[in-house]
């Protein structure tokens, strides 16, 4: 699901995903794709965390945005 644009504005913090919490899966068109999370958003009074997501479509070619953290569309890929 993509971040809504309230939490990707306004005060809050953004930081580079470290190694360890980069890897992940997206679910696209119903499918899980590898994906990689390049950085982490938190919103001023929010609990909801966004990720700034890389992964490849069919033809290979890079696709990124904003994506809310949720298990059921985003998830780390050693656990979450």
């Amino acid at each position: 699901m993509p971040a809504p644009a309230a939490l990707l504005t306004g005060p809050g913090r953004t930081w580079p995903a470290e190694a360890h919490w980069a890897r992940a899966q997206i679910r696209v068109g119903g499918q899980w794709r590898s994906a990689r999370i390049e950085r982490w958003r938190l919103r001023l009074g929010s609990l909801r965390w966004s990720a700034e997501v890389t992964w490849q479509d069919e033809e290979g070619r890079a696709v990124s945005g904003w994506y809310l953290c949720h298990p059921a569309g985003l998830r780390l890929r050693d656990g979450w």
